[in-house]
C-alpha cells in the first residue's frame, strides 16, 4: 500500500498550522498596539478631564499675569482681573485657558499633544478640524470615544467628548448648555514610533519562532517516518515469532476448555451435591445431584442467600460460623448439618467445605460438597437401640436369676407344708395355690433366663439381616 500521501498529510498540517498562528499572532500585536495607544489616550484625557474638573469646581484659578499667561479675552467675567495688596496683577485661568496652555507646554516639549474644541467654539483657534467635527457629532449621537491613525501612521489620534459637569454651569449656562450636554472634545495626538518600533521587534521574533517551530516539526516529521520504517521493520520480524505464539496459545486455549468441559462433566456427573457460595454467603451454582437432593433448581438458588437450605435463623448462623473458619484457613473443613428441602422435609448431611481462588490467591468463594446421610443415620439409630436392648436383657437375666432362688426356696417349704397336713384340710387348699403360683413364676423367669442366654452367650449364631429393617420379636 502506497503510504507516501499519509505520509504528507501530515506535513501540510504542520505548515498550515504554523503560518496560521503566525499571521493570528501578527494580527494580536498589531491589536495590541492599538489598545495601548487608544489607552495612553484615554489616560492622558482622563487627567486632562480631572484637572478642568478641580479648576472648575474652584471658578477658576488666579494667577500673575506674564508675557506667556495674558488675560483671557474670551472670558466674560466681571472679575476677570484683580490686584494684590501689594500690587500684583492677577488673572482668572478657567478650565478653557489651563487646558490650552498645558497644549503648548506638551507641543513645545514635542511629545503628547492636545486639542479642546467644539462644535460652538467661543475662541476661533479651538474650532474643530474634518475630524474632529465628525467626532464630536458622533458624540452627541452617544458614542463613548473615537480614534485613528495619522500621517501614515506616524500619530495616533484619540478623542473623548466633555460633558458639562454642574461646576461648569457657572460659564456655560448663559450659552444654553445644562449638565449632561456634550460641550465639546478634547483630542490626543501620540507619536507612535517608538510603539510601532517595538511592534517591529515583536513580529520578528515572532517570525523566527514560527520559522523555528516550522523546520523543527517538520524535523522531528522526517525523523518520525525513519523511525516508523525501522520500527516496521522489526514489527515484520516479529510478526512470525508473534504468528507461532497465537498458534501455541490457541492450543493451550484448547487444552484448558477441553480440561475445563472435562470438568464440568464431572462435576455434573458427581452424585454428592455440590454447592459454590460466594463470600457473601449467597448460593452461585450448583450441580444436578443438588437439585434432585434438595429439590431446588439452579434459577431459583442462584445468587440468593444459603438461608433458604437451613431450619431456621439461628441454625443457619451457626452455619454461618462454620463457613467463616472454612474461609479463614486453607483446608477441607468437615462437620455435620440439617438442611432443608424445598417440600420442607429436613435431612441430616455430611459437608465438606473447601476455599476456591483465582491465580492471585484471592478467594472466591467455597465450595461444599453435601453428603445425604439420611441411611447412615438410620444405621446408627439402629445399633444404638440394639445396644440399648442387649443391655436390657442382661439386666432381666440378673433379675431373673435373683428371684430364682427365693422361688426355689417358697416352692420347697410349701411342699414340706403340704406334706404335714391334711387333704381335707382348708389350709391344704390355700399351700397348693401357694405352691402353683410360685412353679407358674419359676417358669416365667426361666422363659426369660432362656432368652436371655440366647440372645447373649448360649445360642449366638451369625446371620445376614437387614439393617435397615427393624428385627421382629419372633426372630430373637
Amino acid at each position: 500500500m502506497n503510504t507516501k500521501p499519509y505520509f504528507l498529510l501530515p506535513v501540510v498540517l504542520w505548515t498550515a498550522v504554523v503560518f496560521a498562528s503566525f499571521f493570528w499572532n501578527i494580527r494580536m500585536i498589531e491589536a495590541g498596539t492599538v489598545l495601548t495607544l487608544k489607552s495612553i489616550g484615554y489616560s492622558f484625557f482622563k487627567e486632562i478631564q480631572t484637572t478642568r474638573l478641580w479648576n472648575a469646581r474652584h471658578g477658576g484659578v488666579y494667577v500673575p499675569v506674564t508675557a506667556d499667561t495674558k488675560p483671557n479675552p474670551y472670558l466674560d467675567d466681571p472679575h476677570r482681573d484683580v490686584s494684590t495688596l501689594e500690587g500684583l496683577s492677577l488673572t482668572k485661568i478657567n478650565p478653557a485657558y489651563m487646558t490650552r496652555q498645558i497644549a503648548e507646554i506638551t507641543k513645545e516639549e514635542g511629545h503628547v499633544q492636545f486639542h479642546i474644541t467644539s462644535l460652538k467654539p467661543i475662541r476661533p483657534g479651538n474650532k474643530p478640524d474634518a475630524w474632529e467635527g465628525e467626532a464630536l457629532l458622533k458624540f452627541e449621537a452617544g458614542m463613548p470615544d473615537d480614534s485613528e491613525f495619522v500621517g501614515n501612521g506616524t500619530a495616533y489620534r484619540y478623542m473623548a467628548p466633555l460633558p458639562v459637569k454642574r461646576a461648569c454651569l457657572k460659564c456655560h449656562a448663559k450659552q444654553g448648555y445644562k449638565e449632561g450636554d456634550i460641550r465639546g472634545g478634547i483630542s490626543v495626538t501620540i507619536p507612535t514610533e517608538s510603539y510601532l518600533t517595538s511592534a517591529g521587534i515583536s513580529k520578528n521574533n515572532l517570525m523566527l519562532i514560527h520559522l523555528f517551530a516550522l523546520v523543527a516539526g517538520l524535523g522531528i516529521f522526517f525523523l518520525f517516518k525513519g523511525y516508523q520504517n525501522r520500527q516496521m521493520d522489526l514489527m515484520n520480524q516479529k510478526n512470525s515469532a508473534l504468528e507461532r505464539e497465537n498458534a501455541t496459545r490457541k492450543r493451550y486455549e484448547k487444552e484448558v476448555m477441553e480440561s475445563s468441559l472435562r470438568l464440568k462433566s464431572m462435576y455434573n456427573a458427581l452424585e454428592e451435591a455440590v454447592f459454590i457460595i460466594s463470600p457473601d454467603r449467597e448460593l452461585l451454582d450448583m450441580n444436578p445431584a443438588a437439585e434432585l437432593t434438595f429439590g431446588y433448581t439452579r434459577e431459583e438458588l442462584r445468587n440468593q442467600s444459603a438461608e433458604l437450605l437451613h431450619v431456621d435463623r439461628d441454625h443457619y448462623i451457626e452455619f454461618g460460623n462454620r463457613i467463616t473458619e472454612a474461609f479463614g484457613r486453607n483446608e477441607t473443613a468437615s462437620f455435620e448439618f440439617e438442611t432443608k428441602c424445598k417440600n420442607g422435609d429436613i435431612i441430616p448431611t455430611e459437608h465438606s467445605v473447601s476455599q476456591m481462588r483465582n491465580d492471585e490467591g484471592k478467594i472466591l468463594g467455597i465450595v461444599s460438597v453435601v453428603r445425604d446421610i439420611s441411611g447412615r443415620k438410620e444405621a446408627e439409630a439402629v445399633l444404638r437401640e440394639g445396644e440399648r436392648l442387649h443391655g436390657v436383657l442382661e439386666m432381666a437375666g440378673a433379675v431373673c436369676h435373683e428371684l430364682n432362688q427365693p422361688l426355689m426356696a417358697v416352692s420347697g417349704w410349701s411342699e414340706l407344708a403340704l406334706m404335714q397336713v391334711s387333704n381335707s384340710s382348708a389350709l391344704y387348699s390355700k399351700l397348693n395355690k401357694i405352691k402353683d403360683q410360685v412353679e407358674r413364676m419359676g417358669e416365667i423367669t426361666g422363659k426369660l433366663m432362656r432368652i436371655t442366654r440366647y440372645e447373649t452367650k448360649d445360642y449366638i449364631e451369625n446371620k445376614i439381616i437387614d439393617i435397615d429393617r427393624a428385627a421382629e420379636p419372633d426372630e430373637l
